[in-house]
């Protein structure tokens, strides 16, 4: 289910996906809770980026500190990024900015060869209160490769922004 909203069960669903997240960073970084994410713990929690799911980004910004476009057909693969060992990651969301004629009815997430999610989508989703919050969010566990497919009304330039966390060693 999708909410526009960052409160009542999608705010839940993504504190639960932060918790699963921290769990699972400890789990593959082989340290208990309290040495991963305690006072000066390995491990850090930061907003998902570009890079970490190997896009190149768009030269002007928007408030979520990135988006990206690609050109796309009736059902093309936006991203395949396998997630390095000792990190994870995580979306719960996303924003659709594409300027004119919105295309995207639905994203499609694979992890390994697995259908994880299928996200249907709403046209005209392009500010911060049109934001997709999912309640069905995902974690993408190291070492595994995140698949993102879509399916669209017609072939154009899509722009979109995935919001989520990403855990990592910290530097």
């Amino acid at each position: 289910m999708e909410f526009h909203k960052f409160e009542g069960p999608a705010y839940d669903a993504f504190l639960k996906l932060v918790d699963s997240v921290k769990k699972e960073g400890a789990r593959v970084n082989n340290l208990d809770m309290n040495a991963a994410w305690g006072v000066n713990g390995a491990l850090e929690m930061v907003q998902l980026l570009p890079e970490h799911l190997g896009v190149a980004t768009l030269t002007s910004t928007t408030h979520y500190g990135y988006r990206f476009s690609v050109a796309v057909g009736a059902a093309d693969g936006l991203i395949s990024r396998q997630i390095p060992a000792q990190r994870v990651a995580a979306l719960y969301g996303y924003v659709d900015s594409t300027p004119t004629n919105r295309l995207m009815s639905q994203l499609n997430l694979t992890i390994g060869t697995r259908i994880a999610r299928q996200w249907p989508s709403k046209p005209a989703q392009s500010s911060l209160e049109d934001a997709s919050y999912r309640q069905d969010p995902i974690l993408i566990p190291a070492s595994k490769t995140l698949v993102i497919t879509n399916a669209c009304h017609n072939a154009g330039n899509l722009e979109i922004t995935f919001l989520g966390v990403y855990a990592q060693p910290k530097s």
